[in-house]
């Protein structure tokens, strides 16, 4: 995913309830802050119509400069 208010498509996503400790290994496992980004933003559960706060990792902004073959 990449971070661009107001523009895009819903995603849906797993949400997990992880320690500090696994959220730091999940950081180093997504390459968090170099390549993707964490970022807290709201998500909404439909199961249950609730909005929550959730960390999400987003691909960089000038990834999506990118042509489709300079992507493969």
């Amino acid at each position: 995913m990449l971070y661009k208010l107001d523009k895009g498509y819903n995603v849906e996503v797993e949400v997990y309830l992880v320690s500090k400790k696994m959220l730091r290994r999940l950081d180093i496992l997504e390459g968090h802050p170099e390549w993707y980004r964490r970022r807290e933003i709201p998500i909404v559960i439909e199961e249950i119509d609730t909005a929550i706060k959730a960390w999400v990792y987003f691909g960089p902004n000038e990834y999506d400069n990118l042509t489709y073959y300079e992507r493969y």
